[in-house]
């Protein structure tokens, strides 16, 4: 299989006619300060009841029992990168220059701004008017921050549904400056939609409190106001229930205590390696893993085998070769690759040299790492004096080689082709230390896919190629292109038993305008699951494609009775009832979407087309200026804005709103004049 691209953004498929535009892409939540929105003028929704809270499954503890027993354990680890990947902001966790004022994205002409408002972290962007005005200007709080800082911090914004996004902008420790997030460095970003999906949080977090059942890969990515803070003890230990019940009972012996809950360092290889593998082995940021049928992503459980849950895939670049791919979750990856590890037998693995529960301190480091690498080398072994010029200012060597430091020389930092503002340790244990090309900049770019194939051949899955296919589906752009006839292939010859990839090939067939066999995915899915709600909103996409748009509307009515906070079903609602000129029906519909996804242009835009339908032009402005909030590309945004102001007889507010178009806009010879004395 052969892609012509891959395009790794986040966020959930596009798909055409009807569909909801998706891609938008430690404490407690309810420590959170109020947040400031920017509300469209005149326009008043009210933002619906607050998420339930779920509980736990019983299996797992609180997290805070363990101090109980682990107090000394549980302090060292808030030191540890991965207890602080994920917290609400706070001042005293900043290591951000907040002082340093707005920056301006060149590529998009987009102006950023961070700042702290008392105890709020608030997030402002802006287009710069021709008169220095603030055009478009949107202002968030930030309700969470995502990564350690020991490289870099990207911020999130969580919405009234319970939906996560990531902000345009991200903070690079090691340069010590404000840049784009990955991803966002070009000109048709995504702005503040791109969502947090829930493989993502899961690497991020430990076990949030969400119901049984709502973390299959097609379920709405949503998640509760109240998150934990960092990756928990139980995301290594597994669930730790009744290992509290029989330590604090007291009944039983200290071994019977300790087998209940799991020492990662006392299994086998390879369970041993998928504790570490179920969030640092990720071949390509192209391509995500795939859960196996029947699989949530909160499934697996320390102790079993990763890949019984998930498949992973590797894929084939033009400009990189496989030993030369890098990108910054390849730890497990690159370490896989190094001949330490394979002529080790099982025996090297993450643990040998990282504590996960201690943070190595700076001035320990060089010796700590230097006795991994000694209990199998003699450091006597090493050929110093053959290294050149280049390979010692790659190690960071001046004059005379610290023949002490194996990590330097062997393990040297590199510069990833995915997150191009940081330089990081390389886990491929190499001979001969690379130049300065390891560390050079880079542009920021997609990469350029030729091929997909599993990472794990030797399994021999009887649905490998089915599960292949599908992760290139997933991806989107070249790669579903290259992937769908084999996606239908498999398909047909496997017939699979779950529901799930029936759903893919719903969409699937829908986005390529296929609706009567997308309508025949639909009954295989409703087949496999009759309860699905998301077969039955996808079915009704393909049956208003076809024209059938009272039948469609009554199978998403069905859906919203059954959740009426689904926000997509909503959303394609509207878009039916103001094709058939209920413009007062689409009107409740847009209001409650973007209620609870104020970041979605697209709900903006047709919140304001049903008002315009209704000549309720003051709404409708209104409306356009908010989707252009979030969206300042928007054509159809600037189009309908001036044909509002329009009919208000506000002729020169109009011509004003089309030259910005004509100046921001994606597609600006739309807005240009008809006439010469237009403008």
């Amino acid at each position: 299989m052969h892609a012509k691209s891959g395009h790794w953004r986040s966020g959930a498929l596009l798909a055409g006619l009807l569909i909801a535009a998706l891609a938008l892409t430690t404490g407690l939540g309810a420590d959170r300060p109020a947040q400031p929105q920017v509300p469209a003028a005149g326009l008043h929704v009210a933002p619906p009841d607050p998420l339930p809270q779920e509980v736990l499954p019983s299996e797992y503890a609180d997290e805070s029992t363990c101090t109980l027993c682990h107090g000394e354990i549980a302090k060292s680890y808030q030191q540890v990168g991965m207890a602080q990947s994920f917290y609400a902001p706070s001042r005293d966790k900043s290591i951000e220059d907040f002082d340093a004022g707005p920056w301006r994205h060149q590529a998009s002409g987009r102006t950023y701004e961070m700042v702290w408002q008392e105890e709020a972290l608030v997030f402002r962007r802006w287009l710069e008017g021709p008169e220095g005005e603030r055009l478009h200007l949107w202002e968030q709080t930030v309700d969470w921050v995502m990564g350690s800082g020991n490289h870099s911090r990207s911020y999130l914004v969580h919405n009234a549904g319970g939906e996560l996004y990531q902000l345009p902008i991200a903070w690079y420790t090691q340069e010590g400056r404000w840049g784009m997030s990955p991803g966002y460095d070009r000109v048709d970003h995504e702005g503040v939609s791109r969502r947090v999906r829930r493989e993502c949080m899961a690497c991020h977090t430990a076990l949030p409190r969400v119901a049984e059942g709502s973390d299959g890969f097609h379920q709405p990515h949503i998640f509760p106001m109240e998150l934990p803070a960092g990756t928990g003890c139980q995301r290594c230990h597994g669930p730790a229930a009744r290992h509290v019940d029989l330590a604090l009972g007291g009944l039983l012996g200290l071994d019977e205590i300790r087998r209940s809950v799991v020492n990662p360092g006392k299994l086998a290889p390879r369970e041993r390696d998928s504790v570490c593998n179920q969030c640092h082995l990720q071949p390509s940021v192209a391509i995500a893993k795939v859960q196996r049928f029947g699989q949530g992503t909160y499934d697996f459980r320390p102790g079993e085998d990763l890949e019984d849950h998930l498949v992973l895939v590797d894929v084939e670049e033009s400009e990189f070769s496989r030993p030369e791919r890098f990108e910054i979750n390849h730890h497990p990856y690159r370490l896989e690759q190094s001949l330490c590890f394979e002529k080790s037998a099982g025996e090297l693995s993450c643990l040998t040299c990282h504590d996960p529960h201690r943070k190595v301190a700076p001035e320990n480091r060089l010796e700590h790492f230097r006795d991994a690498c000694a209990s199998c080398h003699q450091l006597s072994d090493c050929d110093l004096e053959g290294m050149t010029a280049e390979q010692r200012s790659a190690a960071g060597v001046d004059g005379a080689i610290d023949s002490q430091d194996c990590v330097s020389c062997h393990m040297p930092k590199r510069r990833p082709q995915d997150v191009v503002g940081v330089v990081m340790t390389d886990h491929f244990i190499r001979r001969q230390p690379g130049g300065p090309e390891l560390v050079a900049p880079r542009q920021e770019r997609d990469p350029p896919l030729t091929g997909i194939h599993l990472m794990r051949p030797e399994r021999r899955d009887p649905m490998g190629q089915l599960y292949r296919a599908l992760s290139a589906v997933r991806a989107g752009g070249g790669a579903a292109q290259a992937g769908a006839e084999l996606f239908e292939q498999e398909m047909a010859r496997l017939a699979p038993a779950a529901s799930e990839p029936w759903l893919d090939l719903l969409r699937l067939r829908i986005k390529a305008g296929r609706l009567l066999p997308a309508r025949e995915a639909a009954a295989e899915a409703l087949k496999r699951d009759p309860e699905s709600l998301e077969a039955r909103s996808w079915l009704a996409v393909a049956q208003a494609g076809q024209g059938r748009r009272t039948s469609a509307l009554r199978v998403l009515d069905s859906v919203l009775r059954k959740d009426p906070a689904r926000i997509d079903p909503r959303f394609n609602r509207g878009r039916i009832r103001l094709a058939e000129g209920d413009w007062q029906g689409a009107r409740e519909d847009f209001q409650e979407v973007v209620a609870q996804r104020p970041n979605q242009a697209s709900g903006w835009l047709q919140l304001a087309a049903a008002q315009a339908l209704g000549e309720q032009w003051t709404a409708a402005a209104d409306g356009y200026r908010q989707a252009l909030r979030v969206n300042p590309r928007l054509t159809a945004a600037y189009r309908g804005l001036a044909t509002a102001l329009e009919a208000l007889d506000r002729s020169d507010e109009a011509a004003r709103w089309r030259q910005h178009g004509r100046r921001w806009a994606a597609e600006p010879e739309l807005l240009k004049p008809a006439t010469a004395n237009q403008d």
